[in-house]
């Protein structure tokens, strides 16, 4: 649901009603269907007022929520993001506070017999770890102890990495559990990983590879976040001006696009898209922008579309408890789109469905 703008509940029941309900009677028509809802500050904050009315309107249309992306703290849509959308961070309490008041509303919507799950920030952007951020990991964990406990849900939160942040890939997982580890044995009851596979696309890493590496280190991954990333290859001797033409209409002023480009044995990093369109290198481009799943390519602008193997969501779809949530966010910002959004979610969740089998 952070798909669609929302700054009060009142704008995430309307969005349930205006979008959900009918992705809901195209892909799953006769049967309880999954909502990943996004609260942002503004609505949590009020989430009590209108618990009972969005309970009401869940059941009403066969709906309920499983998991929540906590990532983004206010604003998303239609304003600047960019890297404000890392804050606050794991070292500021605001994080805290509006983590737990996620799983206050998580848990008075979860069904019985469901595990929940949130998504959260990967600790901060950048490689400094924050003074406080293993203090109000520890803290958001009691909580979500407490509430599992007394509500008698299980409930997980899932750090999210993402490129440029303080974890960004596999290993930088393994070392910061590692070092939790160390200051609480039993973290991982509660605290695990949200894995977006557009994010460790831009990393070169194969999805399913970091999956099975986190895991096979017993760290928890509650939660994989179906994505592709945006790719396009430069041919050699071209001036730049081919590739600024193709990629330019991504370059929005909302969201940040980390890019990477690989070339003669080499990857330049850069912190976003117009930076890299700047210097126009030759080679093979992975752009941190969300395209549909069922995006296959045009010309050279293509997709990590290949990282979501039939065997792969088959493999996702098989493990118990593991929540998958697309998580396609761009359409307001996609260039030239073809669809209405709710034709293109609905799209998505086919291209899933018929991987799984």
């Amino acid at each position: 649901m952070n798909v669609h703008p929302a700054a009060s509940m009142v704008d995430v029941m309307e969005n349930v009603v205006k979008y959900a309900v009918p992705v809901k009677e195209q892909v799953c028509p006769d049967a309880p269907f999954g909502l990943g809802l996004w609260l942002p500050s503004g609505a949590v904050c009020y989430f009590a007022d209108h618990a009972a009315q969005f309970v009401d309107l869940l059941c009403e249309h066969d709906l309920y929520a499983f998991t929540f992306n906590g990532f983004p703290y206010g604003i998303f849509h239609g304003a600047r993001v960019k890297e404000q959308v890392y804050q606050p961070d794991w070292g500021k309490r605001a994080r805290v506070d509006y983590t737990e008041a996620l799983l206050v509303a998580l848990s008075s919507l979860l069904p019985k017999g469901r595990c929940g799950s949130i998504s959260t920030v990967p600790v901060c952007y950048g490689k400094t770890l924050p003074a406080e951020a293993i203090y109000n990991l520890r803290a958001a964990a009691d909580t979500a102890r407490q509430i599992s406990r007394i509500k008698n849900k299980k409930m997980f939160l899932a750090l999210e990495p993402e490129p440029d942040c303080y974890l960004e890939n596999t290993d930088d997982v393994l070392r910061f559990f590692e070092l939790l580890r160390r200051e609480e044995p039993g973290i991982t009851d509660v605290l695990g990983v949200c894995l977006d596979t557009c994010h460790f696309a831009l990393q070169r890493e194969c999805p399913r590879e970091a999956y099975r590496r986190i895991r096979a280190a017993g760290i928890p991954i509650p939660k994989v976040q179906l994505s592709t990333a945006l790719t396009y290859r430069s041919q050699e001797g071209q001036d730049g001006s081919e590739t600024r033409a193709a990629l330019a209409p991504f370059a929005d002023d909302v969201y940040l696009h980390q890019t990477r480009v690989v070339g003669d044995g080499n990857v330049q990093r850069f912190s976003d898209l117009p930076q890299a369109l700047q210097s126009c290198p030759e080679g093979e481009w992975l752009i941190h922008f969300h395209v549909p799943l069922h995006f296959s390519g045009n010309g050279a602008v293509g997709s990590t579309q290949g990282d979501l193997t039939a065997e792969f969501l088959r493999e996702l779809a098989d493990e118990p408890g593991l929540h998958l949530e697309i998580e396609t966010y761009t359409f307001l910002v996609l260039p030239n789109a073809s669809q209405p959004v709710r034709e293109s979610i609905a799209d998505e969740y086919r291209f899933v469905l018929s991987g799984v089998g």
